[in-house]
């Protein structure tokens, strides 16, 4: 409730969402709670709006497909000045969990913007 909140009437900047694929499996009932909220804060969005997929995320950032988190992690890392901005007083400290997945979409956005959605 509290991103809703805080995305609720916002303008001027694109909202990027790092949408699902199906991946041939059976979803978790957390996967399709995330697809559901994810709806919720398009609904709420009064700004240009973007999908993008892990897929575009792992070749923008790696530049292969197989990349993983912690591929996604170590590119970041590189591109924000290496393993010294992750410690303290560094531009990543404090980084942790779904930040970096936050942090990838929008690198990958600012350096290459997705197809918006309609």
């Amino acid at each position: 409730r509290s991103i809703l909140n805080g995305i609720m009437g916002r303008t001027g900047t694109t909202l990027v969402i790092e949408y699902m694929r199906p991946r041939g499996m059976p979803m978790s009932a957390e996967s399709m709670d995330t697809m559901f909220e994810l709806g919720r804060m398009v609904e709420h969005w009064f700004g240009e709006w973007v999908k993008m997929d892990r897929m575009t995320v792992k070749m923008a950032l790696c530049g292969k497909a197989f990349a993983n988190d912690a591929n996604i992690r170590a590119a970041l890392i590189d591109m924000f000045g290496g393993k010294q901005e992750t410690k303290k007083g560094g531009k990543l400290y404090k980084m942790a969990g779904d930040q970096w997945s936050a942090l990838a979409l929008a690198v990958t956005w600012a350096t290459k913007p997705a197809t918006k959605a309609k």
